[in-house]
């Protein structure tokens, strides 16, 4: 059942993140997943040997999402939409970050009524501000995952919305996400 909220939550936190902003397109290189943006540079993510991307865009008008899994793609899964603002007054600042992932954490645990809802932590990495929290659903429904960490982080003024999917050693899942995240960098048009 938390699954199902997890996946709500994480589409009203990318819809709410994305309310004044737009993105678009994809590529792929090798160990790195290169995606367009609309100004016309790259958000490039680097894919740990042996894991899977693919972009999704369900909605040309809504901004892609990344879909990363690991080996066994049942037990961990991972979801980062770059969301481009469409002018200075659109980006958000770190205060801004905090508090919009400190209102989805409470969101959780009341929709839950999860108390393991972790306080919102600062991701830390030369170059971008973000932040991230972690809940865990003590009842995961069938097929479900029992683990959630969710953040937002900044580069270069670009909103990346992340999420982090496991159903058993969260920790492993969250540091390597959180590491894709701590790598990412923008690429200048070819």
């Amino acid at each position: 059942m938390l699954h199902v909220r997890f996946a709500t939550l994480a589409l009203v936190f990318t819809l709410l993140a994305t309310a004044a902003t737009a993105a678009t397109g994809a590529g792929a290189g090798a160990n790195e997943l290169s995606v367009s943006l609309p100004s016309h540079d790259s958000l490039v993510l680097d894919l740990p040997d042996g894991w899977s991307a693919r972009v999704i865009r369900p909605n040309p008008d809504l901004p892609p999402t990344v879909a990363f899994s690991g080996r066994d793609s049942r037990a961990f899964q991972m979801r980062v939409t770059p969301i481009m603002p469409k002018d200075e007054s659109n980006r958000l600042t770190p205060e801004t970050q905090r508090g919009m992932l400190e209102a989805m954490a409470e969101m959780l645990a009341a929709k839950s009524g999860e108390t393991n809802v972790a306080p919102v932590q600062e991701l830390s990495a030369p170059g971008r501000s973000g932040y991230y929290f972690s809940s865990v659903d003590p009842k995961p429904e069938a097929n479900g995952y029992k683990y959630l960490t969710q953040g937002l982080m900044s580069l270069g003024g670009l909103n990346i919305n992340f999420l982090v999917f496991a159903k058993e050693n969260p920790q492993e899942a969250e540091q390597r996400g959180l590491e894709i995240m701590r790598s990412a960098w923008r690429a200048a048009a070819k």
